[in-house]
């Protein structure tokens, strides 16, 4: 029986070779561009979480403020991990012989550490090489400040060492902009030595992560975040650790997943609408078959043997087409072998799942066809779609539903049920303008012959226009909404980029110095924003809404490093750049004592307008109420802070000022040495390293979203393309009819062309409206963005489509037309 079944299905594949021949290469397309993406973008996001992690200087960073318990120790100890534990703190560094001193920020570094990235010293040696024998690493303006040359010694508390090397780039540098002063870098085993770690020093310790290969840094921080709850442990993963990329990531991330989703839907449409066009079209066939006593198990066991003969091929085809993406253009390496590997099985397989699974709606459909088909021409029932109720809606439902269970695995539950409810929504709203399309068609009367034609067949009983519009507008909508949230994810993102990035902050800079500064600048034509000055105190949380900072809130609360870390704060009399209200209103009156809170410090602490905030700043007590909430730009790597304070607050307390500059970098190093010079007391960090390399992993994330969304919009093309081509198919009979009775051929095609015009039109219109609601909710609800409605694509949209349904429909026509007329009226009962 097996081996009859399969006799029958190749036997019937030859005359549909062409049928076969598309829906084998559609499967392949969709199959190579969704591998394609997937691929090229796990590799592009693969990189990207490589160099958060380098900026880490590995996977997790676990701080603290007083020495880990046993409890973390313990597991620190997991043999599966590498863990380098080192110690930062705050000291002066003075010469054996002078009184000059410098305030320092000191790593007590471990051997192992860092351990992601790397140290880059001037001299271009390990940094393990240069801490032993007494070495220290400084960096630049801490050999400028003491005045001293390489191999000079120093004292560092009760300890001496001799300056072994020159700091050039630290992994984790971008994680400490503002500091207190210049780095130096010491072995950990020495710093007891210098008796600096006693009662009263504040000692940061930090515990660095390496995990091995295949754990989620994030998924183990969540485990350990309710490990160290209470114990004042903060937990820092890459994204955290580098802010200004974390949401962009996060939103890449769901991007991508919802192109995935939307390239399914389509491919789903494309696949079971082919299906019921081959089974409708082998309907004399299949009542034969019947006729002569097969079973409709049996009829069905042949039609899903021909889809397995198109589908395998194809998907396997289009897996390793997709899986081999990334090596042509570079972007893989050997390592990641057994990924594409796994990737490839797994397209492979869900390609030839798809096309069964979707193609089983058409071929249960065949159970309506009946022997008395061979003698009389009875409509089947559903003729005026594709496929017969349930199945019309009930894929699009039942895939709705699929799509639904995997967005609320990624993005949570709450945005995968609204991501439903908008996809029901879209549904609806195509299945009422096909409606209406066709309607209005019906109250059409044109004056010309080929229109008044076309008209008629649209609008006919058992044409299937009603259906066509939805399929064809399903897929320009799928499009319309790829390429509107692309634009829209790719115009934020570019939009929170600085145009300009600082070259230098400067970090302890007197309120008398100030104007010399500014004086300094304007010899390096630095004027306007090009110089930033804010002033700044530091502080740290006494009180939240009036009650006192307890160690049993500590030990209590999931943040509790908020209550034990150092606050940069400034004051401003207007918003500072960067920054937008999210609620509230800033202060009118700057003599008023209120404060402004970024959005994430609210969320974490619950805090809301009217709360009251107090700040132990140099032993004084600062409280201040909440008057508003701000969303800060993280990303224009500039100047920001937790909280501001209105000037009224903040009324002659002592202060320091920060400062930015942006230098031309050919100016960069004279800028240095004049400040330098001239402000012995400020010490000068070089970020436009630093910031770089932030901008450019920023800016692959956007060249991310850009490559994912072009793949999946040419997938959306490629089953939009499928789904127009078979549309022609239940006009093929009428035109060899036609012929047949001596109609021309340049008459039948310019028929064809004002019919699928129409249907183009109405099915773009619809499209392009659905996907713009889908574009509205995606951004509002996932992206918790307003959304751009960008009239130029929305145009774009509405034209191409109608464009790529006529064409694509002429030349399935024309080659319809190329067939005799006999040929085609056994192809088509």
């Amino acid at each position: 029986m097996k081996k009859t079944i399969w006799i029958i299905a190749l036997r019937g594949m030859r005359g549909a070779r062409r049928d076969f021949l598309l829906l084998g290469l559609a499967i392949l397309l969709i199959v190579a561009l969704a591998t394609g993406m997937a691929a090229t973008a796990h590799i592009l996001r693969t990189g990207i979480d490589l160099e958060t992690r380098s900026m880490l200087a590995a996977d997790l960073r676990l701080e603290s403020a007083t020495p880990f318990p046993e409890s973390i120790q313990s597991l620190l100890r997991r043999p599966d991990w590498q863990v380098a534990e080192n110690l930062e703190f705050t000291a002066m560094v003075r010469l054996p012989d002078s009184e000059r001193t410098v305030l320092v920020e000191v790593l007590a570094a471990a051997p192992e550490h860092p351990l992601r990235g790397t140290i880059d010293l001037r001299s271009g040696r390990s940094a393990q090489a240069a801490l032993q024998n007494d070495g220290a690493i400084l960096e630049p303006a801490l050999f400028d400040r003491l005045g001293i040359t390489p191999d000079a010694w120093f004292q560092l508390g009760q300890a001496r060492f001799h300056a072994a090397d020159t700091l050039v780039r630290e992994p984790d540098r971008v994680l400490r902009f503002f500091r207190w002063g210049p780095r130096l870098i010491i072995p950990k085993a020495r710093a007891q030595e210098t008796g600096l770690l006693g009662f009263g020093s504040r000692i940061q310790y930090v515990a660095l992560i390496r995990l091995p290969a295949g754990e989620d840094p994030a998924t183990l921080a969540k485990t350990l975040e309710q490990t160290t709850l209470g114990l004042g442990i903060r937990v820092l993963t890459p994204a955290e650790g580098q802010p200004s990329a974390r949401r962009f990531i996060d939103r890449f991330t769901i991007f991508l997943h919802f192109l995935t989703l939307l390239t399914l839907l389509t491919a789903t449409q494309a696949i079971s609408d082919a299906m019921a066009a081959h089974a409708r079209e082998n309907r004399t066939q299949i009542a034969i078959l019947k006729s002569l006593g097969a079973s409709h198990g049996t009829v069905m066991a042949i039609l899903l043997t021909r889809m397995l003969i198109m589908a395998v091929p194809g998907a396997v085809a289009g897996s390793a087409l997709g899986t081999s993406l990334p090596w042509l253009i570079g972007g893989a390496s050997s390592g990641q072998m057994p990924w594409l590997l796994s990737l490839f099985l797994i397209g492979a397989g869900a390609g030839s799942g798809l096309g069964v699974f979707f193609s089983l709606g058409a071929l249960w459909s065949t159970r309506q066809v009946s022997p008395a088909t061979l003698f009389r021409a009875i409509a089947w029932e559903g003729g005026s779609g594709l496929l017969a109720w349930p199945w019309r809606w009930g894929i699009p439902l039942g895939v709705t539903l699929l799509l639904t269970f995997l967005l609320g695995l990624q993005a949570g539950w709450k945005s995968g049920l609204l991501f439903c409810t908008g996809l029901i929504a879209g549904f609806a709203l195509l299945g009422l303008l096909a409606k209406g399309g066709v309607a209005a068609l019906r109250r059409w009367h044109p004056a010309s012959p080929t229109w008044r034609l076309a008209v008629r067949a649209l609008t006919a009983p058992d044409s299937g226009t009603s259906h066509a519009i939805f399929a064809v507008g399903l897929g320009i909508g799928v499009l319309c909404a790829i390429l509107l949230v692309e634009q829209n994810l790719d115009h934020q993102m570019v939009a929170r980029l600085p145009t300009r990035m600082p070259g230098f902050f400067l970090i302890d800079l007197q309120p008398d110095q100030e104007a010399p500064l500014r004086q300094l600048a304007s010899r390096f034509a630095l004027t306007g924003d090009d110089l930033r000055v804010t002033p700044v105190v530091r502080g740290r949380l006494q009180a939240l809404k009036g009650v006192a900072v307890t160690p049993e809130m500590v030990q209590t609360h999931p943040q509790a490093w908020r209550f034990q870390r150092d606050y940069v704060m400034t004051w401003a009399q207007t918003l500072p750049p960067g920054n937008h209200l999210t609620a509230g209103q800033w202060w009118q009156d700057p003599q008023a004592r209120e404060a402004s809170v970024e959005r994430e410090m609210a969320k974490a602490l619950g805090l809301d307008l009217g709360d009251t905030l107090s700040f132990d700043i140099l032993g004084e007590t600062v409280t201040a109420p909440i008057t508003s909430i701000r969303e800060l730009r993280w990303s224009d790597m500039g100047l920001n802070f937790f909280v501001v304070f209105s000037p009224g607050v903040l009324a002659g307390a002592p202060f320091s000022n920060l400062a930015s500059a942006m230098v031309a970098p050919e100016r960069e190093e004279a800028f240095r040495t004049a400040v330098v010079n001239a402000f012995p007391n400020v010490s000068l960090i070089a970020a436009r390293e630093v910031l770089q390399r932030a901008r450019e992993m920023l800016d692959r994330l956007i060249a991310s979203v850009r490559f994912a969304g072009a793949m999946a919009a040419a997938s959306g093309l490629t089953a939009l393309a499928v789904t127009v081509s078979l549309l022609r198919r239940r006009r093929a009979r009428e035109a060899a009819i036609h012929r047949l009775l001596g109609a021309v051929r340049q008459d039948l095609l310019k028929r064809a062309g004002v019919e699928f015009l129409l249907i183009g039109l109405i099915a773009a219109l619809a499209g392009v409206l659905a996907g713009q609601g889908v574009n509205a909710g995606v951004m509002e609800v996932l992206f918790e963005d307003a959304p751009e409605w960008l009239p130029l694509t929305t145009l774009a949209a509405l034209i191409g489509g109608t464009a790529l349904v006529v064409l694509t429909g002429h030349l399935a026509t024309r080659q319809d037309l190329g067939q005799s007329i006999p040929e085609a009226l056994r192809r088509t009962p």
